[in-house]
């Protein structure tokens, strides 16, 4: 039982502390959907450098919610992640055109506002 415990623990990052990493979660799977599937499109260059102009953002705000799970801290950091993300959401809609590239630009619409539900932000 003990083992199993120490197995959860690891996995989902209760053996660093206490508290849910649902925060680091989400900007997670958003920095994948950005910078490993979005970016890599032929979308244009003033989008791909905005998107390429959060990568710090996401990555002190991930290291944050990785590093103290969901605490104020990281919420704090979180959030001018989301006032960024949702300031490209007419860019995303022009990317309309193309289905792959729309269904990504739209799960990095809803996993930004789970953040910002999450975070409570008014942005």
């Amino acid at each position: 039982m003990v083992e199993i415990k120490n197995i959860l623990a690891t996995q989902y990052g209760y053996d660093r502390t206490a508290y849910s990493k649902n925060l680091e979660r989400i900007l997670a799977q958003m920095s994948d959907l950005l910078f490993k599937d979005l970016v890599n499109k032929p979308i244009s260059s003033d989008l791909k450098s905005k998107i390429s102009a959060l990568m710090p953002l996401i990555g002190r705000a991930q290291s944050r919610a990785d590093a103290v799970g969901d605490r104020p801290s990281a919420f704090t950091a979180a959030e001018p992640v989301a006032t960024a993300i949702k300031d490209l959401y007419s860019a995303f809609s022009q990317l309309s055109a193309s289905k792959d590239m729309f269904n990504t630009a739209l799960m990095v619409e809803f996993f930004n506002e789970r953040l910002i539900e999450y975070g409570e932000y008014d942005p």
